[in-house]
C-alpha cells in the first residue's frame, strides 16, 4: 500500500512501513521496468541500528505507474 502525506509517502509491505521522500519515487511505464537502486557509501563508524535508515534515505523506488496508483491511499 502507498499513503501519501504532506512531507513523505510512506511504502507499506505486510507489517512493515517505511517513509520516504517523494524524490525517491521514480514511475517507470511498465511492471518489467520496477526495480530498487540502491546507491551509497557507508560512512565510517555507523551504528547496526543507523544502517537501515541510511539504505532507505539512499535508495530510489522505481515503481510502475499503474502500480503506484492500485497501490495508493489518500491519508484522511
Amino acid at each position: 500500500m502507498i499513503e501519501e502525506r504532506k512531507t513523505d509517502i510512506k511504502l507499506k509491505y505486510n507489517k512493515r512501513a517505511i517513509a520516504v521522500q517523494p524524490e525517491q519515487i521514480k514511475l517507470v511505464d511498465a511492471i518489467e521496468d520496477e526495480r530498487i537502486e540502491v546507491t551509497y557509501e557507508l560512512p565510517n563508524g555507523i551504528t547496526k541500528e543507523e544502517v537501515f535508515d541510511f539504505i532507505i534515505d539512499n535508495s530510489n523506488f522505481y515503481i510502475s505507474k499503474e502500480r503506484y496508483n492500485d497501490l495508493k491511499t489518500h491519508n484522511k
